[in-house]
């Protein structure tokens, strides 16, 4: 239930829809395969791959740390003594020093062709941050392919200039939801409430990787 006002002050579909696209397209979303045993931690916290130097958030690093240390458990007890959640609360320089022993054990270990896709985005600042870490056969959906699935469905549609669009983007979760309103201004002729109707797809960049359509 929307106020007709409300309804048209929101862009036009297909404008919206494009500002979303772009706006995650700038985010330079890069994932990466990486093997533990290749991975070095600075003691400022930066994260050297073959092929990448990135900061993580910390959900990111709880969720590299986690995986780490429970495909290495049985390596000389390492999941048991670090655990994930206090390799995440220790001082930069002491998780370095922790976090690189963990690597060199599993890089000297015997199973060491394991691996995880971590997905790196700009910061706005110069550098890289790492914000997803899941298994190798994760597949995402960024929000601006799924914003030009929505455009290029919406252009068959027979009523498309008269659709709206409400954008939600918080840089892992997107909802966007393409609307209509009843476009004869029947409630002002007293005719009770009127009602918006539309799509809605959510997605996440989260690792849950949540592809919602209603």
């Amino acid at each position: 239930r929307r106020v007709r006002a409300e309804f048209d002050a929101l862009p036009d579909a297909d404008a919206g829809l494009e500002d979303l696209a772009n706006h995650s397209k700038a985010e330079d979303v890069r994932e990466e395969l990486v093997y533990p045993g290749a991975i070095l931690m600075r003691p400022n916290g930066m994260m050297l791959t073959p092929s990448s130097t990135f900061k993580m958030t910390y959900s990111s690093l709880a969720t590299m740390m986690d995986k780490v240390t429970k495909q290495a458990a049985g390596k000389d007890g390492i999941a048991e003594r670090y655990p994930a959640p206090f390799l995440s609360s220790l001082a930069k320089q002491y998780r370095a020093i922790v976090a690189n022993q963990i690597f060199t054990k599993w890089r000297n270990s015997t199973n060491s062709k394991s691996a995880f896709k971590i997905a790196t985005r700009d910061d706005g600042r110069g550098g890289r941050t790492c914000y997803r870490v899941t298994s190798e056969g994760y597949l995402n959906f960024p929000p601006h392919r799924i914003a030009k699935v929505m455009q290029s469905v919406l252009a068959g549609h027979p009523d498309k200039g008269l659709a709206k669009v409400q954008v939600d983007y918080d840089g892992n979760r997107s909802q966007a939801d393409v609307l209509w309103f009843n476009p004869h201004g029947i409630e002002e002729a007293g005719c009770g409430d009127i009602f918006q109707f539309g799509v809605r797809v959510q997605s996440s960049e989260a690792a849950d990787g949540k592809l919602k359509a209603s």
